[in-house]
C-alpha cells in the first residue's frame, strides 16, 4: 500500500486502485482532519493506520495540532495521541 499526498487529501493506493482517503485542510492554527475512510474490503485491516500515520507525519512536519471534525479520528486521537489534539477536543 502507498499513500499519496495532495494539497487537501491523503489517498491510499493498493497497486493502482484507490482504496481509502483522508481529507484535511491546513490552517494557520491547526490541521483540520475532516474525513477518513477505506473501502469495505479493507475495513478491519491496517489500511486506516497508513492514512492516520501520514496525518501524524504532516502534523509533526508543520509542528501543528490536529482539529478533528471527523468523529472517528477524534476518538482515535483521544485514545492514542491526545497531545496532538487541538484543545477543543481533548
Amino acid at each position: 500500500m502507498q499513500v499519496i499526498k495532495t494539497e487537501t487529501q491523503f489517498q491510499l493506493m493498493d497497486e493502482n486502485k484507490q482504496i481509502g482517503k483522508l481529507d484535511y485542510e491546513v490552517k494557520e492554527e491547526h490541521i483540520d482532519a475532516i474525513f477518513v475512510g477505506v473501502q469495505e474490503d479493507y475495513r478491519g485491516t491496517e489500511a486506516k493506520d497508513h492514512l492516520l500515520n501520514a496525518l501524524i507525519a504532516l502534523a509533526d512536519e508543520l509542528d501543528s495540532k490536529v482539529y478533528c471534525t471527523c468523529g472517528y479520528m477524534r476518538k482515535w486521537f483521544s485514545r492514542n495521541l491526545p497531545e496532538l489534539l487541538e484543545n477543543d477536543f481533548r
